[in-house]
């Protein structure tokens, strides 16, 4: 991936209080999914600090992935050792 690709997002408050978030144009060619919807959902990321580069983005994002995951009421998996899928 080019160098520029590597440069993590710009974000701007709005004067609603809400953020949003600008990916450079490689991530914009993959999808990038932002994590704030201005007028809907305050910038979710931000809350764990402003990343500072990219491996500090990756670590919030993850973190904050994990919140979701572990606080998603019905989690359907495999269980390895029985080889039958779960509900928890």
């Amino acid at each position: 991936m080019p160098l520029e690709g590597w440069q993590i997002l710009i974000f701007e408050k709005l004067s609603n209080g809400y953020t949003e978030e600008a990916a450079n144009p490689i991530w914009q060619y993959h999808k990038y999914i932002p994590y704030s919807k201005p007028d809907k959902v305050h910038d979710q990321i931000k809350f764990y600090g402003t990343p500072k580069d990219l491996d500090d983005f990756c670590l919030k994002m993850a973190g904050f992935y994990g919140c979701c995951s572990a606080a998603e009421p019905i989690h359907v998996q495999l269980n390895l050792a029985a080889y039958s899928i779960e509900v928890v």
